[in-house]
């Protein structure tokens, strides 16, 4: 993945200029400084059940909930767990065009749970590895247990 565009920019009532990366993979990256001992890290897909039809409905929805269920590095629980012991809180939303994901908490001393948060954030977007056990079996509206039966199947069901 190489940069393929970067600049500054202000955004009013900030101190510090903000900075837009634009990657060659299409990906777009903004770094905002903020004054401070509070973090705010989030990643905005451009997905949602406006991509979606009759066969895959709720997908966008049911993939958000599956990023949070681990990655190469880190199992099932430990990313809410390590956020949660660093006193930040988590989170995502699924939208009509667009799936959110984000974290907000304290910097620590010398941005080390900014540091640490960044890193795990960025490890569930591009690694995680969605356990086939959270995934369960192919959709059956006229059976009630296989949905429940599955955490997050039934989860997304209920919302």
């Amino acid at each position: 993945m190489t940069v393929s565009k970067q600049k500054q920019f202000d955004i009013p009532f900030l101190n510090d200029p903000a900075t837009l990366i634009e990657f060659s993979n299409g990906h777009t990256f903004v770094y905002v400084p903020k004054q401070g001992d509070v973090f705010n890290v989030n990643t905005w897909v451009k997905t949602g059940s406006i991509h979606e039809n009759a066969q895959n409905s709720g997908v966008s929805h049911f993939l958000e909930h599956l990023m949070f269920k681990g990655t190469e590095r880190y199992g099932p629980g430990e990313f809410d767990a390590a956020m949660e012991n660093m006193g930040a809180v988590i989170n995502a939303a699924t939208w009509k065009d667009f799936t959110f994901y984000y974290i907000t908490g304290v910097k620590g001393e010398g941005n080390q749970n900014f540091r640490a948060a960044l890193d795990m954030h960025a490890d569930m977007m591009l690694h995680a590895t969605m356990p086939d056990d959270e995934i369960g079996e192919t959709h059956n509206p006229n059976d009630p247990y296989t949905e429940a039966n599955k955490r997050e199947r039934g989860v997304v069901i209920e919302e």
